[in-house]
């Protein structure tokens, strides 16, 4: 009896090893993470380059508004008695100024908002990293894996609705600052 007993046990063990020896993640699951690598990856990039668009046009806009003010004290200058230029006129292109000015303080604000926004890109793809490299060492379950997973997911579209909230809002406010920056031109050739 005692044997049979120790040969069951041995046989259970040996099930239970052979059961236990295969991946805790199913390929078809480890195909789901390296979607989700690439859909990320992709993201990334985006984020990355309109992080340097905006920053190309926060220096563009410095020296456009730099520009517009030696225009308008130059202007001034040459037109000590305002022989050209009434208050109304003055005041017009100031507050053009001011609008590009303007322009410049929200182009800071959307590059705030790609580096120190609500998707927290540099902590989602270490967590992520991590979550990879335990699948690959087989240090993770499956289902802790697919919870783990769907958090990303989650950060994922949160990270390219606010990407798009923020390229619309940088489109609008290059169109605008475009516009500025052309009537006011308009404005002193048309002085001159």
């Amino acid at each position: 009896m005692k044997n049979r007993l120790i040969n069951f046990l041995a046989i259970a063990l040996i099930a239970l090893s052979i059961s236990s020896c295969g991946p805790k993640v199913s390929d078809e699951f480890k195909g789901k993470i390296s979607e989700f690598e690439n859909q990320w990856t992709s993201a990334s990039t985006q984020r990355a380059s309109l992080i340097e668009t905006v920053q190309r046009e926060i220096e563009s806009n410095s020296m456009m508004h730099g520009i517009m003010v030696a225009k308008f004290d130059s202007l001034k200058a040459s037109d000590p008695k305002q022989k050209k230029l009434n208050n109304e006129l003055l005041t017009d292109l100031e507050g053009k100024m001011n609008n590009c000015k303007v322009h410049g303080e929200n182009y800071n604000e959307i590059s705030n908002l790609l580096n120190n926004g609500g998707t927290n890109w540099d902590a989602t793809t270490a967590a992520f990293a991590a979550l990879k490299s335990k699948i690959g060492k087989d240090e993770v379950e499956q289902a802790e894996a697919e919870k783990e997973l769907e958090l990303h997911q989650q950060a994922l579209a949160s990270g390219l609705s606010e990407l798009e909230q923020l390229k619309t809002k940088f489109e609008s406010i290059k169109a605008s600052c475009a516009e500025t920056c052309s009537a006011f031109d308009q404005t002193i050739k048309d002085l001159k």
